[in-house]
């Protein structure tokens, strides 16, 4: 337990000045004063307000006992007993937005409380110290960007705020707003802790060295390539640091990284580093300057729609020392390729901002090209609305490559003695090893989405010649679709209601049913042209929805197929059994087979005309959905006869009738094919068509046709894609010349190419 080196007493300053200075801890007659200096924008200077100051001004007064008062725990040391003895332990921290005072084992914080940094219980801001009574018995207490961490005297860890990144080490990512204790993996207690923006490290008593937190590739938690980072770039999992090989004694994290001193003096880095520009005066850079490209990035909706000019200047570090000598492009980059990533990012998707669009520039460089070390760009739009005169307004930024001095494990470095200059390191080359570790995937333009792509600029004449050469390829296109389905020949007869006696047009149904009638119908063709062969016959049928659900359902595509499953005869019902054995082909489609016969005469000599019907059906219909060793059985036996019958010598695939019926059709409308006639006919023969008008249509209403026809090279006799294409072409000729009209009444300016808002219009 955490012993109090004097008895404490506390008191606030009870002034009625808003400007008095606060005492946190009274305990002594020695007095010491807290400064704070600097950007104060959320409260963190402790001042009572938001302020900047440019001077150590006081924050809080201490009251401490004569002893000299002790400094918390330096980074990985513990006072011995003699440094404490009489005096009271003293310690500051600082995060980015909030800050706080150690005293006696007692904290106070102030500063902004988002995320429930400041421990609290809740997320709101204090602008002066603030008492925390949830902390006790503190050693240490590290500040970080979002979070904030705490060392017991008894080697206990406690974190809270911002749980984004798995910066609290509680396993999940949540915020919390009160201190809750790490349950780390490590054995024994905790000596000393550090923090930055988002990750923390941890000492353990015995030298063992464990971080979490954020890590988004840079290396900064020293777990070395694929160590562990989680959820978008992060590890909620305190994990140790093997890479080390002797205790440590003290560790310290920045930014981007983190550095640690072992027992026996070697200093260890590891993480990214940042290139000071001043480090790229005098070197090697490519240069492209002034290119120019229309994109749409803006906050504006008239930014995003017409779009603007952006310039764009690019300057690329990298070593051109090897392709001087060598003079070949290989040992280079080409501007070119530049050229057309800045090309692609502005003139690519929309982007608000032009940090973002100047950002991607960067990235997509420095990935596509990790011989560049650096890269430098600037964006700029010269058509903005400002008040004032202006050249442009734009943007500038500067990116190192991603392996510049960056290590993902720890590099050591020996420290000089006194009075000795430092030597070499000892440790393996960073950027060669990093280059080694990482796990880049293999560069190509179609993984990377860079792809060539383009996005045309849409002033009037470019419309007004797209809509002219669409128009001029429509109408053509439309008419020749006409003149092809004009030289089809067909005839269509109706004859449901032709072939019914005349005694019994008024009770059609029970003509069909009445099996004693005789069925028999005789129909003469005039042909009006020549047809040339092959001359389709189709019957068509009109009200028959052969696509309702329970319909298409009623069948068994398996008992179609394999003779092992002709016993098989679910989904067939209503027509799955008769007679107590199964039906095959089972269900409504098979059942409901149109059964209409038809035998053509040519009345000219008395000729028979032959129909074929053979390959009237799909090749891969009878190959592969109806079975070759499948034979109709127990057909048309129940109660209810369907349609037609089938011979039960025949294998399903060579029954092409019930093969072309069982394709289902998507409108009540339709026409399937009946055979085909192999002979030509000329114009005025006369041919004469006996029928069996045998399927029952007028139980729903429907109607039955007899079609002859030709075929042209786009098929059947049909208009409409001819018509539609003629009518396309038509109204892209008359938008055109309506817009030039408008063109002509109200002339475009160039300044109408890029946005010119207003005056009172100001930049985002």
């Amino acid at each position: 337990m955490f012993r109090r080196l004097l008895p404490l007493r506390r008191c606030l300053s009870t002034s009625s000045s808003s400007n008095a200075t606060p005492t946190l801890y009274s305990s002594g007659t020695t007095p010491v004063s807290i400064l704070s200096w600097g950007r104060g924008a959320s409260g963190q200077l402790g001042g009572g307000k938001e302020e900047r100051r440019l001077y150590p001004s006081p924050v809080a007064n201490l009251s401490l006992p004569d002893a000299a008062p002790v400094l918390s725990p330096t980074p990985g040391r513990l006072p011995d007993a003699a440094e404490t003895a009489g005096g009271v332990e003293v310690g500051i921290s600082c995060g980015l937005f909030h800050s706080a005072v150690l005293v006696g084992g007692d904290a106070w914080v102030w500063g902004k409380g988002d995320g429930g940094r400041l421990g609290l219980g809740d997320e709101s801001s204090a602008f002066v110290p603030r008492h925390n009574p949830n902390l006790r018995e503190l050693r240490v207490l590290a500040l970080g960007g979002i979070h904030s961490a705490a060392l017991t005297a008894s080697g206990d860890v406690f974190t809270w705020g911002y749980g984004g990144f798995g910066a609290l080490g509680h396993y999940v990512y949540h915020r919390e707003l009160l201190p809750r204790q790490v349950n780390g993996p490590w054995e024994g207690k905790i000596s000393h802790i550090a923090t930055s923006g988002a990750h923390t490290a941890a000492i353990t008593d015995s030298g063992e060295l464990y971080t979490w937190g954020r890590d988004e590739g840079d290396g900064r938690l020293g777990l070395g390539s694929g160590g562990g980072p989680g959820e978008a770039g992060s590890l909620s999992v305190p994990s140790k640091v093997n890479a080390l090989p002797v205790p440590v004694a003290a560790v310290a994290c920045g930014g981007f990284f983190t550095m640690a001193l072992t027992s026996d003096g070697q200093l260890w880095s590891w993480g990214g580093t940042i290139m000071a520009e001043r480090e790229l005066i005098d070197k090697d850079k490519l240069v492209l300057r002034g290119l120019q490209f229309h994109g749409f990035h803006g906050v504006k909706q008239e930014e995003k729609t017409l779009g603007q000019k952006f310039v764009v200047d690019v300057d690329a570090w990298m070593d051109l020392s090897v392709a001087g000598e060598t003079d070949s492009i290989s040992d280079t980059v080409s501007y070119t390729d530049i050229y057309r990533i800045a090309k692609d990012v502005v003139e690519g998707p929309s982007r608000n901002l032009l940090e973002a669009v100047a950002h991607r520039i960067a990235s997509a460089t420095l990935l596509k090209f990790p011989q560049i070390s650096a890269i430098r760009v600037k964006v700029g739009k010269p058509h903005v609305a400002v008040q004032g005169i202006v050249d442009y307004l734009g943007v500038e930024i500067l990116r190192a490559g991603v392996f510049t001095g960056a290590f993902s494990w720890p590099e050591t470095a020996m420290l000089p003695a006194k009075g000795d200059r430092a030597g070499p390191s000892s440790g393996k080359d960073g950027s060669e090893a990093a280059m080694k570790k990482r796990n880049k995937p293999k560069y190509h333009p179609f993984t990377q989405q860079e792809l060539p792509a383009c996005k045309p600029i849409l002033i009037p004449q470019t419309v007004i010649l797209v809509l002219v050469f669409v128009g001029l390829i429509f109408i053509p296109v439309g008419l020749a679709c006409i003149a092809a389905s004009n030289k089809v020949v067909e005839l269509v007869d109706r004859y449901d209601t032709k072939c019914v006696p005349r005694n019994m047009l008024h009770n059609k149904v029970a003509y069909i049913q009445n099996s004693s009638i005789d069925k028999t119908c005789t129909r003469s063709f005039k042909i009006p042209k020549d047809m040339k062969k092959p001359i389709y016959i189709y019957y068509q049928l009109d009200k028959f929805y052969q696509n309702h659900r329970r319909y298409v359902k009623s069948l068994n595509d398996m008992q179609l197929r394999y003779p092992k499953k002709v016993n098989d005869t679910r989904y067939c019902s209503p027509e799955a059994t008769a007679n107590g054995r199964p039906i095959v082909p089972c269900g409504l489609i098979a059942w409901s087979l149109f059964n209409d016969t038809y035998s053509f005469t040519r009345v000219r000599g008395s000729e028979t005309l032959r129909v074929n019907k053979h390959g009237i059906s799909w090749k891969s219909e009878r190959d592969h959905r109806f079975g070759k060793h499948v034979y109709p059985n127990n057909f048309q036996n129940g109660t209810l006869i369907g349609g037609g019958q089938l011979n039960p010598s025949i294998p399903l695939s060579e029954q092409e009738d019930l093969i072309v019926w069982m394709r289902i059709a998507a409108l009540p409308t339709f026409r399937k094919l009946y055979g085909k006639i192999d002979m030509d006919l000329q114009a005025g023969d006369l041919v004469q068509v006996t029928m069996q008008n045998n399927y029952n249509s007028y139980s729903f209403d429907g109607k039955k046709s007899l079609v002859l026809s030709t075929a042209g090279w786009l098929g059947g006799k049909s208009a409409f894609l001819g018509r539609a294409y003629v009518v396309v072409g038509l109204a892209c000729f008359l938008l055109a010349m309506l817009l030039t009209l408008i063109c002509v009444a109200f002339p475009m300016k160039e300044e109408h190419l890029s946005l010119h808002y207003p005056p009172a219009l100001l930049v985002r």
